[in-house]
């Protein structure tokens, strides 16, 4: 009742509350609080440089263009957050998990970051899945080829990003190295399928080893990142993930 009476007209309220042996799930009253109060990832507003003095001053920019990520690994606090509150309170997290601003904007966030910095030569993609949706990562590279050939964006700018091993094929590894990528991080985790079938990566590390491939082919360096242990682990997989780590430094890429 004093749930009800304080507390459930305001957006993202959960609350658990003991009723003996029960435990009760109290949550706001509409489901729709997503599409009501986040606003339009295309109509945020795009940084103050007038109030970044030392920051523009840096070579490299970071920028965080998009929310999303379709993957479910039970080691990430999205992925968890995001099922524990769509199972819980039904608040539509998975609207809020596919959050992006378009390609046309992002490129306007990198033009303003050329325009305001004036040391800039790295542009640094923040987000966890870059390539997620891989259609508009695709448009953002032909997007950046564009305005580099017309000037509103340095031939000297390169960009880094981090994405899924699953979430990358030829076409867009070639495009992203016209538009100027010098680096891609992978988040492999293990070297052993059994561990990322456990953790709900939901690839295999035959994905990771072509994508490894792919990238190294078009002329980008990938980096992998490993956690060699992770609940459950065998010293076999432990074994594996090293392994890993061997294979992918022997081919050429970096790794963390």
């Amino acid at each position: 009742e004093q749930f009800e009476k304080h507390l459930s007209d305001i957006p993202f309220i959960l609350c658990r509350i003991k009723d003996g042996e029960k435990t009760i799930i109290c949550k706001t009253k509409n489901d729709n609080y997503i599409e009501k109060y986040l606003p339009d990832a295309n109509k945020l507003p795009l940084p103050d440089f007038k109030l970044m003095d030392a920051h523009i001053k840096e070579s490299i920019q970071f920028m965080y263009a998009n929310r999303s990520c379709p993957g479910a690994c039970t080691f990430c606090s999205m992925a968890s957050l995001k099922k524990k509150i769509t199972d819980d309170a039904g608040f539509g997290m998975d609207k809020l998990m596919k959050r992006w601003m378009s390609a046309e904007r992002t490129i306007e966030w990198i033009i303003a970051l050329y325009n305001n910095c004036s040391n800039l030569r790295i542009v640094s993609f923040n987000e966890d899945t870059f390539s997620y949706p891989m259609e508009r990562a695709k448009k953002i590279c032909k997007l950046i080829i564009e305005h580099k050939k017309n000037g509103k964006i340095g031939q000297h700018i390169t960009f880094i990003c981090q994405t899924r091993s699953n979430l990358v094929d030829e076409e867009l590894l070639k495009l992203m190295e016209r538009a100027g990528f010098e680096m891609i991080s992978y988040g492999a985790e293990s070297g052993s399928n059994e561990m990322l079938k456990c953790i709900k990566k939901g690839f295999t590390v035959e994905d990771t080893k072509r994508a490894v491939d792919m990238t190294l082919e078009v002329g980008i360096l990938p980096q992998i990142n490993l956690i060699l242990i992770l609940p459950k682990t065998e010293i076999e997989d432990c074994i594996k993930t090293a392994e890993l780590g061997i294979h992918c430094y022997e081919k050429g890429a970096g790794r963390s």
